[in-house]
């Protein structure tokens, strides 16, 4: 596997536990000492990185969330 992302990229993340405080949401991963403090729209994201995505649907799915238009 190369270091780049493919439009047929399968993205995964860890099981994570999620605590959102004043706007903040706090994704923690309680197998490894790995976290990210992240936006609503990041924690989104990261719902939609499942395993069962390609990297091109998570990227439409984020484009129909936010409004935006896919092919700019």
């Amino acid at each position: 596997m190369t270091g780049e992302l493919q439009n047929s990229t399968r993205l995964f993340a860890p099981v994570y536990q999620e605590v959102c405080r004043e706007g903040v949401t706090l994704l923690i991963d309680p197998e490894a000492p790995h976290w990210i403090s992240t936006d609503t729209r990041g924690a989104a994201v990261m719902r939609l990185v499942d395993g069962r995505r390609d990297f091109s649907k998570i990227i439409r799915a984020y484009c129909r969330m936010q409004n935006l238009d896919w092919t700019a």
